[in-house]
């Protein structure tokens, strides 16, 4: 069963809203299709007790966003993701 409260991890709070953007409502069924995780594994990434592979993040970057499917540094993977959510940071 799904958590029902939002998750408290940053990490998968971030992956959930990436998948919302994506995926909308129906988005735990469209990321366990196009990840090949099950629905175990995805329960584990929203509730914190596993890692999130960041061939996920990529992944979602790359579907809601236009840029070039390239390669990215964590730096720029953090910056794509960023950009999808609308969250400004600042800069050091």
């Amino acid at each position: 069963m799904p958590p029902s409260k939002p998750p408290s991890d940053p990490a998968a709070s971030r992956l959930v809203a990436l998948a919302e953007r994506v995926y909308g409502e129906q988005w735990r069924a469209s990321l366990e299709r196009d990840t090949g995780a099950n629905a175990s594994t995805v329960y584990r990434w929203i509730s914190g007790r596993s890692d999130i592979p960041r061939s996920v993040f990529l992944s979602l970057a790359w579907s809601a966003s236009d840029g070039p499917r390239e390669a990215m540094t964590d730096a720029e993977l953090e910056a794509a993701i960023d950009r999808v959510l609308g969250i400004e940071r600042r800069k050091r």
